[in-house]
């Protein structure tokens, strides 16, 4: 190939590159700032959980507002992993559980559906988000399948290790009473949070 020809091949990678490097710069820059926001969202995580109320069995805690809160401003990927990486902290000892619990054997108690649920209910709120319109009544009905998710998860898994772990039978309706029923006051307090901050950001970023 010639110079002209070495000369045409040249003149078109400087197009490619001057083409692409405003995307590529966008794109790093979105990745950074939801990584960012994931482990913010997952360090508040923690501190959620020493705000609670004491109840039988399952405190009332601020947890579920930052699930909330990532399944709606995240993207899948970065709310899962926002999630998964708050519940691996406390797997490995940390104490930012509820009550400062943490460990392996937080696994056999009667309350450990609800942080399996965390993450799972974080990445469908995200998926869901992104399809269809983002308006206020949207984020109110991501948010409300994610407490389903939580709170039907956290219940079964209740009722669960009740029977099979500690040996103390509950039935289901009273599990799914204990479980779920008794949160949903503070969950709807919780979802109207998550759904006013995340419009009100949406706000913010579009100006």
């Amino acid at each position: 190939m010639g110079p002209r020809g070495d000369g045409v091949i040249l003149l078109q990678a400087r197009l490619v590159v001057g083409l692409t490097r405003p995307q590529e710069v966008v794109g790093v820059a979105r990745r950074r700032a939801e990584l960012a926001l994931a482990a913010a969202l997952a360090a508040l995580m923690a501190v959620g959980a020493y705000v609670h109320i004491p109840l039988p069995i399952v405190p009332v805690t601020l947890q579920t507002l930052f699930v909330y809160l990532a399944g709606l401003m995240l993207s899948p990927v970065y709310a899962l992993m926002s999630q998964m990486s708050y519940l691996v902290l406390g797997l490995a000892g940390f104490p930012v559980f509820a009550g400062g619990k943490s460990g392996p054997a937080v696994v056999y108690s009667p309350t450990f559906g609800y942080l399996l649920s965390f993450p799972i209910a974080a990445w469908g709120m995200a998926a869901l988000a992104r399809r269809g319109p983002s308006g206020l009544s949207r984020k109110f009905f991501t948010c409300g399948i994610g407490a389903t998710i939580i709170l039907i998860g956290g219940a079964m898994y209740l009722w669960a290790a009740m029977r099979w772990i500690l040996g103390t039978p509950l039935g289901f309706p009273r599990a799914l009473w204990i479980g779920a029923v008794i949160f949903l006051p503070a969950e709807w307090l919780k979802i109207t949070c998550a759904a006013w901050i995340a419009q009100r950001l949406e706000m913010v970023v579009r100006q």
